[in-house]
């Protein structure tokens, strides 16, 4: 059992995280339509043979995996009755079937000693926090229950006693910031919070990798305020108008999701704009290659293979490891969106006094 949290900047060394799952292929095996249930069973059997392989790539270096948790008895007909219908009446989601808890830091994270969790976030995601947790309130968990809606681990940035907070990370609740941080007051007065202005996710535009070492997205932010003196590398937009068949689905989905191959599968399009609308994001939005996992100063795991990304690692002797996610246009998430930092060595520091 797991009994200690610990983070205080993203470089430290990883000991504990928590990875997320995906459904089986069985999970879709009720659907009665061949040719949708091929490619529904498809993504979820490539997702969790990715996934696998990137618990094993963490566990080879020394770092201990948590797995969120799936009920594999579960299928699609445990959502939705024989016409069609929604079977959960008083659940009242964005998609009629719940996303798989494939996203961990979507609706928790930690900060300090302590895990902040959204009560009312991805339901199987609070299932599996709280089934890994012996006793979750004793082990520093603190609910966040006070009318929240949106507090998302991705749209957070924690380097010693700083903390970026988006003004757009709960854009369901106007007051969310403000809830927020008299809440991480009561615990952290050390920690200054410095506003952001990017729109939600800041792990899809800008990342940390140790001191002075930053990757980012253009026009996001004026580093010279919020980063002054650290050494910017600036990474492409997606350029996914340039992927021969995204143009195919774009005019589908508003560029939603992509899944390679599927692009002329109206059948699939359709089911996943009527019953999975939960599960994709928006994919056009979305720079993977930012969204990178730092196991150590000089360790870090990426998506795919980026020439530029990974001369500018190399020059500060950060060795890149590739940790492949092949349908994260589907998922709208990458290998920082699918880990959530359970334990980090380190302690509380100041990395941007002058002087």
């Amino acid at each position: 059992m797991l009994r200690q949290f610990k983070r205080w900047s993203p470089w430290d060394p990883v000991k504990s995280i928590m990875l997320g799952s995906c459904y089986s292929e069985k999970f879709f095996e009720p659907v009665k339509n061949k040719k949708l249930r091929e490619s529904l069973q498809k993504i979820c059997i490539e997702t969790n043979e990715d996934i696998a392989r990137i618990e094993k790539t963490y566990v080879d270096m020394g770092v201990q995996v948590t797995r969120t948790l799936i009920d594999e008895s579960e299928t699609i007909e445990d959502y939705l009755d024989e016409s069609g219908a929604f079977k959960h009446k008083a659940w009242k989601p964005k998609s009629l079937v719940p996303r798989p808890p494939i996203m961990p830091r979507d609706c928790q994270v930690v900060i300090g000693e302590h895990m902040f969790v959204n009560l009312i976030g991805d339901r199987n995601m609070m299932k599996s926090l709280f089934n890994v947790m012996e006793d979750p309130i004793e082990q520093c968990i603190i609910p966040v229950d006070h009318g929240f809606k949106g507090l998302h681990g991705g749209h957070q940035t924690l380097i010693g006693n700083r903390l970026y907070l988006d003004t757009d990370a709960g854009n369901y609740d106007p007051e969310y910031n403000e809830k927020f941080k008299r809440i991480l007051n009561e615990y952290y007065p050390q920690i200054e919070v410095h506003q952001l202005e990017i729109g939600g996710h800041n792990d899809c535009c800008f990342h940390p990798c140790k001191p002075g070492v930053l990757i980012s997205l253009n026009d996001i932010q004026n580093y010279d305020e919020t980063f002054p003196g650290w050494d910017i590398h600036y990474i492409e937009n997606s350029n996914l108008d340039k992927v021969e068949g995204w143009l195919d689905i774009k005019d589908k989905n508003k560029g939603r999701w992509w899944v390679p191959g599927e692009e002329k599968n109206d059948e699939f399009a359709d089911f996943v704009e009527t019953w999975l609308t939960e599960w994709v994001g928006y994919v056009e939005e979305t720079v993977f290659d930012v969204n990178v996992h730092m196991v150590n100063p000089e360790t870090v795991m990426v998506n795919s293979y980026n020439k530029e990304l990974f001369s500018y690692f190399e020059t500060h002797k950060i060795q890149p490891i590739i940790a492949p996610f092949r349908h994260r246009h589907f998922w709208d998430g990458g290998v920082h969106c699918m880990t959530l930092d359970l334990y980090r060595e380190g302690e509380c520091e100041d990395y941007f006094s002058q002087g």
